[in-house]
């Protein structure tokens, strides 16, 4: 009769056990993680005194700016910009709505090195509401 040898069965290392790391998709539309704005959301409707958060973050960062639109036009306009300030994860401007007519608004975060040289923008839009 044939008896079957038994096998052992192989323990998993802990080197196994950890989960493969899914990288974090930039928030809203933001190509490039070094330029991102997590809050407020694209499409959000936003009122009164808005901090806008996110990171702005270069080795190299000589400033970082805002510009807005109102949606049906294509010309920016300089909102704000911060010198020497690198910002991660955190509040990158507060947006007073109040400086503004009811619309909608395109905002961009553009973060510029010592050399001139600028990741791919973050944009979002928002509303605000009459």
């Amino acid at each position: 009769t044939f008896t079957p040898t038994p096998t052992s069965t192989p323990t998993p290392t802990p080197e196994a056990l950890r989960p493969i790391p899914t990288p974090t998709p930039p928030a809203n539309h933001c190509p490039d993680s070094r330029a991102t704005i997590t809050s407020p959301v694209d499409g959000a409707t936003i009122r009164g005194v808005v901090p806008f958060m996110g990171t702005a973050y270069l080795d190299t960062l000589i400033y970082y700016k805002f510009e807005y639109k109102p949606a049906d036009s294509p010309t920016w306009q300089y909102l704000t910009q911060v010198d020497y300030k690198w910002v991660t994860d955190d509040k990158l401007m507060d947006f007073y709505t109040s400086t503004v007519a009811p619309g909608v608004y395109d905002f961009r975060l553009i973060v510029v090195d010592k050399s001139g040289n600028f990741p791919t923008p973050c944009e979002i839009r928002v509303t605000v509401p009459r």
